[in-house]
């Protein structure tokens, strides 16, 4: 399940998406070099396949010792604030909310709100956190 294009129109009687645009420069470089072009799209095409197709890889994540070590060492110098860890209902903005709901029109405001509280109002994170769960029939 990918993410779906925000926006869509008709060229020349072909349906163009915002995606279109990363596709272009795939299929150009495809058909310049042929053959060693050839396989490297065969090769990320079957990474992107596998990966679509496996849930568990989906839900795999960096162990924590290697993210912190990645933090400490490798990371920006600069100092982040400190937060409290009991303000678990912590609010999230409605602009946060009003853009992954037209993002995922599929998933109730609960389920948006549920995980931008849970990525800690990270857009990016939870975007990754909705689809790799699996939007509630109720809405």
């Amino acid at each position: 399940m990918g993410l779906p294009p925000t926006y869509q129109m008709r060229l020349l009687g072909l349906p163009v998406t915002d995606k279109s645009y990363v596709y272009l420069p795939a299929v150009q470089l495809l058909l310049s070099n042929s053959f060693s072009s050839f396989f490297s799209c065969f090769c990320g095409f079957l990474i992107g396949s596998i990966y679509d197709n496996t849930t568990i890889i989906k839900q795999w994540r960096f162990p924590t010792a290697i993210r912190q070590f990645v933090a400490n060492y490798l990371g920006s110098n600069k100092k982040k604030p400190t937060r409290k860890v009991n303000n678990v209902q912590s609010s999230v903005k409605e602009e946060d909310v009003q853009t992954m709901s037209v993002m995922f029109p599929d998933y109730s405001r609960h389920e948006i709100e549920k995980a931008l509280r849970t990525a800690k109002s990270d857009l990016n994170r939870a975007t990754d956190i909705l689809l790799t769960s699996s939007a509630s029939s109720s809405r």
